[in-house]
């Protein structure tokens, strides 16, 4: 077991050498800092370790403090890295990642450029993640062949992407693997227990049953339906009594007159109830968000007061999206106004930001909502100019980490390229 701190007592060797018999090595301080912090940066200040263009063939990265596998990184300076030469060919994506290396020669945590393999549709470089070398990236530079500068719309920002980077957080997931198997095991004996007395109960009334089963058996239902009104009211109210003490929703069932309910009998009670419960579950659902499909096939939507429908598409991973798979018209990104979410009981916001990247490639871009949580998403990547030219662009690889979005797009050579958003969440 590891456990620190404590105060080591002191000994010496016969040369003189001290010994510290609660001395621990980094090793174990890393492993416990994992386990109560996750790897990133610090949310506040927002240029925390934020890369920015430099002079000539430079960037510039900004002062900040990280986790990363598990050790501490305080940069106090602005640091100025260099991006090795052009490629005269081929454009290439570099990454400016945060190294941990822990191996016995290094022994450091620092910043570096890893330098990407020049080509006609260039990748990011993988980040390496191994036992003794950990990476974090904190942007990518996209290298256009024989340039001599780097501006900032050429820097992509991925400090926010959660499998890149991220952002330092209490670690919140738990095992439930042995509390489960508790309840497997208390549900079991629960189980046994009631068969026990289930059979019990069935051999005492099989010995009040005469031969003539069948008859002796109507003969008891006819006493039931037989029951005074007042037995018959008590009875019901009791079943209602254990359905509102139960679940606390559907109190309302026992507020029914027991003499007009249906046609007397319990049976007629029992139907009455059934059709309170499908009047209080259409009132719940009037007015919230609906997870599920509806009748249309759309993926979780709103019902509005007027019963209106207002869907959102589900993102499909792996397939391009293009200009008509955003709600509404696709010039537009809002079908409904604020007032109209805000009266459904839902949060939204909204953004348009110009990416400044073009080229006539697929690029890659990052964004935040402000929400902790997301529930439903649009994206909308185009020029800007609300014209109806037809300039909107496909995107794909939508990823979304708490209230952290980032996504690939295909940046024709406009002047602009713009990703517009709308999002539902808390």
């Amino acid at each position: 077991m590891i456990g620190f701190p404590f105060d080591s007592h002191v000994t010496f060797e016969s040369d003189g050498t001290p010994v510290y018999d609660r001395a621990i090595t980094s090793a174990p301080l890393r492993k416990l800092i994992a386990k109560l912090l996750t790897d990133g940066i610090l949310p506040n200040p927002s240029t925390n370790l934020q890369v920015e263009a430099g002079s000539g063939m430079n960037v510039v990265v900004n002062p900040g403090f990280a986790i990363c596998a598990g050790g501490l990184k305080l940069e106090e300076n602005q640091r100025t890295l260099a991006i090795q030469a052009a490629d005269s060919n081929y454009d290439r994506i570099d990454t400016v990642v945060l190294r941990w290396n822990d191996n016995d020669s290094e022994r450091i945590c620092d910043l570096y450029i890893v330098e990407g393999i020049p080509a006609a549709s260039p990748l990011r470089p993988e980040l390496t993640r191994t036992e003794s070398i950990w990476e974090l990236g904190l942007a990518d530079l996209f290298i256009n062949k024989n340039s001599s500068a780097i501006s900032n719309q050429r820097i992509t920002d991925t400090r926010y992407e959660s499998a890149r980077c991220g952002i330092i957080s209490a670690i919140s997931e738990f095992d439930t693997t042995t509390l489960y198997q508790q309840v497997q095991a208390d549900l079991a004996g629960f189980k046994a227990s009631e068969q026990a007395d289930f059979i019990k109960w069935f051999n005492d009334i099989k010995g009040q049953l005469s031969e003539d089963a069948a008859g002796n058996l109507q003969k008891q239902i006819g006493t039931l339906e037989s029951l005074k009104t007042e037995v018959k009211t008590n009875l019901v109210n009791a079943l209602n009594w254990v359905v509102d003490k139960t679940s606390g929703v559907i109190a309302k069932l026992g507020s029914a007159d027991i003499s007009k309910i249906g046609d007397g009998t319990v049976t007629g009670a029992i139907v009455n109830n059934k059709e309170a419960i499908e009047d209080v579950s259409q009132s719940l659902a009037n007015g919230k968000i609906k997870f599920g499909i509806d009748s249309s096939g759309n993926y979780g939507y709103i019902k509005d007061g007027a019963d209106t429908v207002i869907p959102f598409k589900r993102y499909e991973d792996g397939r391009t999206q293009g200009r008509n798979d955003v709600i509404g018209s696709p010039n537009s990104y809002g079908l409904y106004t604020k007032a109209q979410y805000d009266a459904n009981k839902v949060t939204y916001k909204s953004g348009n930001y110009n990416t400044g990247l073009n080229g006539e490639t697929w690029r890659h871009t990052s964004f935040n909502t402000g929400f902790s949580t997301i529930i439903a998403l649009q994206i909308r990547c185009w020029d800007g100019v609300d014209d109806d030219d037809g300039r909107d662009n496909s995107f794909k690889n939508v990823r979304i980490s708490g209230g952290n979005v980032s996504l690939d797009f295909y940046a024709p050579d406009y002047t602009d390229n713009y990703v517009q958003w709308l999002a539902i969440g808390k």
